[in-house]
């Protein structure tokens, strides 16, 4: 009697252990591939890598930033960071020379345009050499779907 109940104990135990190798998938917990469009970011017309005059700049600086797909469709921003890559002047106590150098104000925003008092602060200040950078921009699709579009860098001539 014994016998048969260590047989019939291992014979449940490889039935219950193989169960899950032959269960059917629930297609509710199949993951879904999400297929996120192609986007571009824009700075008024200008696209990532595109350098411009000091004018042009304080011009664009107080445009939104935008997101599009290859079709036209615009696409609402979640977030990005900004980076402002200044340029200044320093004086070498060792050399009485200056130098040039660069400080990198930096922040997380998620409305487009930027603040008033960084738009008035890069238009008082903007030179020849500087970056106006735009970074980890965080996208939603029509499904609410959050993504990035690509970073957008402006060089200042």
């Amino acid at each position: 009697m014994r016998n048969i109940f260590n047989i019939f104990l291992l014979i449940s135990i490889v039935c219950i252990s193989t169960q899950n190798v032959y269960a059917q998938k629930n297609s509710s917990t199949q993951k879904k591939e999400i297929v996120l469009p192609k986007v571009k970011t824009f700075l008024g017309d200008y696209e990532n890598n595109s350098a411009v005059n000091k004018e042009e700049g304080a011009y664009l600086i107080t445009l939104p930033l935008r997101i599009v797909d290859d079709k036209g469709k615009e696409y609402p921003i979640d977030g990005y960071q900004f980076l402002y890559k200044k340029k200044g002047k320093l004086e070498n106590e060792e050399t009485g020379k200056e130098q040039t150098i660069y400080t990198t104000p930096s922040a997380r925003f998620t409305q487009t345009p930027l603040p008033k008092v960084w738009i008035d602060n890069i238009q008082l200040n903007l030179q020849s050499g500087e970056e106006l950078y735009f970074f980890d921009v965080l996208v939603k699709d029509s499904k609410g779907n959050i993504f990035f579009a690509p970073n957008l860098k402006i060089t200042i001539q």
